[in-house]
C-alpha cells in the first residue's frame, strides 16, 4: 500500500476502532518500513502524502531471526523505534513478523514478577529456621 494517501491509510488501520499502533509497510511484498500513528501526524508531513514516500530515502531497519534481544533492543534505543519487522535475511527480507520494546520487555518481567514471591519464600523458611534454633535453646 505505498501509493495509499497517509489520510486514507490513517482511517483504514488507525481509526478509532483500531487497536493497533503499527503496520508494517511493504512493496511488491517486501517491507519497506513500520507506519504507526506519530508518523501520520508528524510535522511537515501531508496527508495527502503517499504512503511510499515516507519510506524512499531510509534504508529498512530490521531483525533477523538469529538476532539476540540484546541485539535487538539495541538497535530500537539507537534508531528511536518502538518496532521493527523481523525478516528471513537481509538479501531477501521477506517479513516474518515483527519485533516491538514491549515483546523483549515481557520474558524479564516474568522473572522481576517471581523474585518476590521466592524472596517471601525465603523470609518465610528462614523465619521457622530462626523459630526452631530459639526453641532448642530453651
Amino acid at each position: 500500500m505505498p501509493a495509499c494517501r497517509l489520510q486514507k491509510y490513517s482511517e483504514i488501520f488507525f481509526g478509532a476502532t483500531q487497536a493497533h499502533r503499527a503496520f508494517p509497510v511493504t512493496q511488491n511484498n517486501v517491507p519497506i518500513g513500520m507506519l504507526d500513528r506519530a508518523m501520520l501526524s508528524a510535522e511537515g508531513i501531508s496527508s495527502n502524502a503517499k504512503v511510499g514516500q515516507l519510506f524512499t530515502e531510509h534504508e529498512l531497519i530490521a531483525a533477523l531471526p538469529h538476532d539476540s534481544c540484546r541485539d535487538i533492543a539495541s538497535r530500537l534505543a539507537l534508531h528511536g523505534l518502538e518496532r521493527m519487522p523481523v525478516v528471513t535475511s537481509r538479501e531477501s527480507r521477506r517479513r516474518v513478523g515483527v519485533v516491538s520494546r514491549s515483546d523483549l520487555i515481557k520474558p524479564s518481567m516474568a522473572s522481576f514478577d517471581e523474585e518476590p514471591r521466592r524472596e517471601k519464600f525465603r523470609r518465610v523458611r528462614r523465619a521457622a529456621q530462626l523459630e526452631s534454633r530459639v526453641d532448642s535453646w530453651r
